[in-house]
């Protein structure tokens, strides 16, 4: 993968993982039964953010190797992604959005090509110490989508078939 590219998909990731966040802080503010599991998330999604940035950072200008599964595979997968979050904030208000609305948009944003790329690294086994040390930094901030559906199921929240990314892939590539 060319630096270009390298950077335009960090960029993209880093923004991508911030604006789920941000969404994820307004869920928590619109449904307060439902405010620490949003919180939760919220925050793992900053911390894959800090992640990215700390790679760009970090190894990118040493032209050290690092784990490119992290980011999207595309620049259009996630260019798409980011402009439905960006469109996503801009539309959300407490009142116009119901509970079930909600977790339904952030399942299909967790199964989102943009979304997916950092599951798909967590669960890969890692080929290199960085890999290895990447994972078990982020252990406990992954399986988003698992984690929705579980909740959605356990309080009853309707699982709508999906709609914004309905041919996209929800598991790794090989």
């Amino acid at each position: 993968m060319e630096i270009d590219s390298i950077g335009h998909l960090m960029d993209a990731s880093e923004k991508l993982e911030m604006g789920i966040a941000e969404l994820y802080s307004l869920f928590s503010q619109a449904l307060p039964e439902d405010r620490e599991f949003w919180t939760q998330l919220s925050f793992e999604e900053r911390n894959h953010a800090a992640l990215i940035a700390s790679i760009k950072e970090t190894f990118v200008p040493l032209g050290k190797e690092f784990p490119t599964e992290i980011l999207a595979w595309s620049r259009n997968e996630v260019d798409k992604a980011n402009k439905i979050v960006t469109d996503c904030l801009s539309a959300f208000t407490e009142n116009a959005q119901d509970r079930e609305k909600i977790f339904n948009l952030a399942l299909e944003l967790e199964l989102a090509a943009g979304e997916i790329h950092f599951q798909c690294f967590m669960k890969k086994k890692p080929s290199t110490m960085l890999e290895e040390m990447f994972q078990q930094l982020n252990m406990e901030d992954k399986d988003h989508s698992l984690r929705l559906h579980a909740y959605m199921k356990k309080h009853g929240i309707t699982i709508h078939k999906r709609t914004i990314f309905p041919g996209e892939c929800e598991t790794c590539r090989e």
